[in-house]
């Protein structure tokens, strides 16, 4: 790009002179210069906050952002300290929509109370300081962990009107008896967090909150960006259901409508699809307008003899989910092996033939939260080089998340300390081939310095580099 540009500079400048206009040239040059240098409409992935440099974010700007009105801004918070990746994913969403985003790479599991509060003070200093952003329209989001930071900000914070949480809800035990802000969900069909989402769902209908959970196809990430559309027409509505006298004729209204019509004209509607696109006209416009349309018609439909049927099954298959998670939690570092593998045996044949309705995608999220489950264990006995322990709970792992490069990663590990350097280079090819993308984690590791002598050493890096260039 920047041979093309010094090129382009290089012929107005050469015509400029040619045609005697020297200041219309010079201001247009300067303009395209201006333009070049602009922050507006990319992503700087990793900022320093003003006076705490070590306060790491990402931002996005709209293209034609500017400090003269003020604007909304989404602030996300990532499990991992990784608050480009939203920044970077929804980044079409915040142009098309009008935000700001805001993703701290600092932020993280296992911080505490203090820290985190530390942290958004210094982060909400900083966003209000220099990006020229409306007070009252400060959104919180977050992915897992999270999302939990996120709905804990708000609750303690009644500047923070809307919560976007994905994959997660509350810390567990917060009463939402005092809760300031609506709240909307995403959450994958795949998904462990499924059943607590579902049953915030619930509990927050008691509340009579503005609330919303989407479930998307996926399991427990970031969701999709047609997925995210929604959200973001959620906080586009936020303003109005705090207005004292809100318009419904307004046109962020009529943009939701219209949004909600063209995905109705997306397939046959059968009563149930019906059922939930009334359930979530109901959610999106309760305290802006009326609401007695959708939710008589939602009444009527509940009637209907499948929609009673699909409502009972879903309710029961949370129960039974939630038991067989809490139980299979309990015994997990008490059963041996044999055990694990006939019950994983018995989980995948239930996920490919689905004994039950609903009951395939049930038996995947089960299997997602035992693949969580065996990641910390290994984690803690690698971390005490309990080899036994280590090795049952790898095997474990990978049985039930065959496709995970990190088991793959950190069996690599275990076989290194093991003394077994072919079958930890195997195990590392592996996970080059589920797509491991962290060179740097791999090149820092002490456990792989033994084969730092080796020219497979290289090969594996490289291969490493080239899967994190194509995220």
């Amino acid at each position: 790009m920047k041979p093309v540009f010094t090129l382009a500079l290089s012929l107005l400048l050469f015509f400029s002179l040619a045609c005697g206009k020297k200041s219309r040239h010079r201001h247009e040059v300067e303009q395209e210069q201006k333009v070049a240098e602009s922050p507006n409409g990319r992503v700087q992935p990793n900022l320093g906050c003003e006076g705490f440099p070590e306060e790491k974010y990402a931002l996005y700007l709209p293209k034609d952002w500017s400090a003269e009105k003020k604007w909304p801004v989404i602030v996300w918070f990532d499990p991992g300290a990784e608050g480009f990746k939203p920044v970077k994913k929804y980044q079409a969403l915040a142009e098309e929509f009008g935000f700001i985003m805001v993703g701290s790479n600092h932020s993280k599991n296992g911080m505490n109370w203090g820290e985190i509060q530390s942290l958004n003070a210094i982060l909400t200093a900083e966003i209000l300081k220099k990006y020229a952003v409306a007070p009252g329209k400060i959104y919180l989001g977050g992915f897992s962990g999270g999302a939990r930071v996120a709905n804990l900000l708000a609750l303690n914070d009644t500047t923070s009107k809307a919560v976007i949480g994905c994959g997660a809800g509350f810390p567990q035990g917060q009463s939402l008896s005092h809760m300031w802000h609506s709240f909307f969900g995403l959450v994958g069909d795949e998904d462990f967090n499924l059943p607590e989402l579902q049953a915030l769902n619930e509990g927050l209908n008691n509340e009579q909150t503005a609330h919303y959970i989407r479930v998307f196809a996926g399991e427990h990430a970031w969701p999709p960006v047609e997925d995210m559309r929604m959200a973001f027409h959620w906080l586009k509505l936020e303003p109005l259901r705090h207005a004292r006298v809100p318009d419904p004729k307004d046109a962020r209204v009529k943009n939701y409508l219209s949004f909600l019509e063209e995905r109705r004209k997306e397939g046959p509607l059968d009563t149930w699809k019906m059922y939930k696109f009334w359930e979530e006209e109901a959610a999106f416009l309760r305290k802006i307008t009326s609401i007695e349309t959708p939710t008589q018609n939602m009444l009527k439909a509940s009637m209907d003899g499948g929609v009673k049927a699909r409502l009972k099954q879903e309710r029961d298959l949370r129960i039974k989910e939630q038991s067989l998670m809490n139980h299979y939690q309990q015994i997990y570092p008490q059963k041996d092996l044999v055990f694990w593998r006939a019950e994983i045996a018995k989980f995948w044949k239930s996920v490919e033939n689905e004994p039950a309705p609903g009951e395939g995608k049930m038996y995947q999220r089960i299997l997602n939260l035992l693949s969580l489950t065996s990641y910390m264990y290994a984690k803690q006995t690698l971390g005490a080089n309990d080899i036994p322990s280590s090795d049952r709970f790898l095997e474990i792992y990978r049985l039930v998340d065959p496709d995970n490069p990190e088991a793959y990663y950190l069996t690599a590990k275990l076989r290194l300390r093991q003394g077994r350097v072919d079958e930890a280079v195997a195990q590392l090819q592996k996970a080059v081939e589920y797509k491991f993308a962290e060179p740097d984690r791999f090149k820092a590791d002490p456990d792989f310095e033994t084969l730092q002598g080796l020219p497979v050493y290289g090969e594996i890096w490289a291969r490493f580099q080239d899967n994190k260039n194509q995220e």
